[in-house]
């Protein structure tokens, strides 16, 4: 990785590269699996991404598409999209809900993360 200035022939062209922007060679993109993306932190994490030159493809999930309870699921979709990095920004949040059912969010809080650390992906876990 290298910060370049001004004309960038490394990439076969003239494109110009400002100051800030970081230009990655011989990288391949690395998918980057984001869960509980309509969630608070997931929401600010896509905003955030957006706004960057970055060499990772986000693929955002939610709940509907990806049930990170089910260890199976987790798998399959790690492999089926190639997914080398996990943000797990998902959490079940409710606090007075929480206490009054105890396994739903033990298995979104808990379960969840274990099935998301066992996927083979390096993991990165947020929490509130």
């Amino acid at each position: 990785m290298a910060i370049y200035t001004g004309s960038n022939k490394h990439l076969g062209g003239t494109e110009t590269v400002t100051r800030k922007q970081t230009v990655f060679y011989g990288l391949v993109q690395k998918n980057v699996l984001v869960t509980g993306a309509n969630g608070q932190l997931g929401q600010e994490l896509k905003q955030l991404a957006e706004k960057t030159n970055s060499p990772f493809r986000f693929i955002y999930t939610d709940a509907d598409v990806l049930d990170i309870t089910d260890a199976g699921q987790v798998q399959h979709f790690v492999s089926e999209y190639s997914i080398e990095y996990v943000i797990n920004c998902a959490a079940y949040t409710a606090v007075d809900k929480a206490e009054a059912d105890e396994e739903v969010a033990y298995r979104i809080n808990c379960t969840g993360a274990e099935n998301l650390a066992r996927s083979g992906a390096k993991i990165i876990h947020i929490s509130t």
